[in-house]
């Protein structure tokens, strides 16, 4: 936290002098966002899994306008999440009852590519400003779980659940609204967006977690590799942001967010399948605009 905190100040000195410089200008063709965020992280695959933890990484958003009197403008967007999760699921052998099992996230990632284009619905100089937006996102997310062995009473080891790295891509079509209120200095900006899932590959790999098993049973088991799709899909947003003016253009905001994704059982291969899955994030990020 103390790390964060020096992060978020270092970055608010150094945009407030960054945007100061700019400051004269009346309008601005370019504007940057620049914004830390912190979020709670949920991965279910129900009566199956989950996957629990907090994320902090950093959003960067870059708005193209022609001019004040244009309506089209053009948003590049990325964003980028890492932080410690728990595995929290259960392995069943034969007839035998599940056996829960709890693992760390050894790593646990992901970023979002965002290219999207927008026309503003009427006069920039109206207090309530309305934009409809879409385009074309991409989310990839990366995750290793660690293998999970215990020493049984003969001191003999016992793998109670093999360790995987799993790689998830999104390609998804998002179209957004956003509704801006103008209240003097300060500014309200409420978001809604539905994402559609145009296509999802899910990749599997549990060599390096078998490396430890073998080395620790001394026995030759094979690594399982897998990559399977899933077609269906759609994700969620909202956000709420509140501005305030620090400059001619430029502006410091906090913006409570909420994300969801839910995803249909993928493809068959081999007799392996990914489950149906659902994704929540919530959390804020603070940041400035010039």
């Amino acid at each position: 936290m103390k790390h964060l905190l020096k992060f978020i100040f270092g970055l608010f000195l150094t945009l407030t002098v960054t945007s100061n410089v700019f400051a004269y200008k009346e309008f601005n063709h370019f504007r940057l966002e620049l914004a830390p965020q912190k979020s709670n992280y949920k991965y279910e695959e129900k009566n199956i899994m989950t996957i629990l933890g907090n994320t902090t990484g950093c959003l960067g958003k870059l708005q193209y306008r022609h001019s004040p009197l244009d309506s089209f403008f053009v948003i590049y967007e990325f964003s980028y999440m890492a932080g410690y999760c728990t595995y929290n699921g259960a392995v069943k052998h034969k007839s035998h009852p599940p056996t829960p099992v709890q693992a760390k996230c050894i790593k646990n990632d992901f970023f979002e590519n965002r290219l999207l284009l927008g026309f503003a619905m009427n006069d920039i100089d109206s207090k309530t400003e309305k934009f409809l937006y879409l385009g074309f996102g991409i989310r990839n997310l990366h995750n290793e779980i660690e293998t999970v062995i215990k020493l049984k009473d003969n001191r003999l080891f016992e793998c109670i659940s093999p360790g995987q790295e799993r790689e998830s891509s999104y390609l998804y079509f998002p179209l957004g609204f956003d509704v801006k209120i103008n209240i003097s200095s300060w500014i309200i900006e409420l978001n809604s967006e539905l994402d559609f899932l145009l296509n999802s590959t899910q990749s599997t790999d549990n060599t390096k977690e078998m490396q430890k098993i073998n080395k620790a049973f001394k026995e030759n088991f094979s690594p399982l590799k897998a990559t399977l799709t899933q077609d269906v899909g759609y994700g969620a947003r909202t956000s709420i942001r509140i501005c305030k003016s620090i400059g001619n253009s430029s502006f410091i905001f906090i913006e409570p967010f909420f994300k969801y994704w839910s995803v249909e059982e993928s493809n068959e291969v081999n007799g392996l399948s990914e489950p149906k899955n659902s994704t929540s994030e919530y959390g804020a990020k603070i940041g400035l605009s010039f």
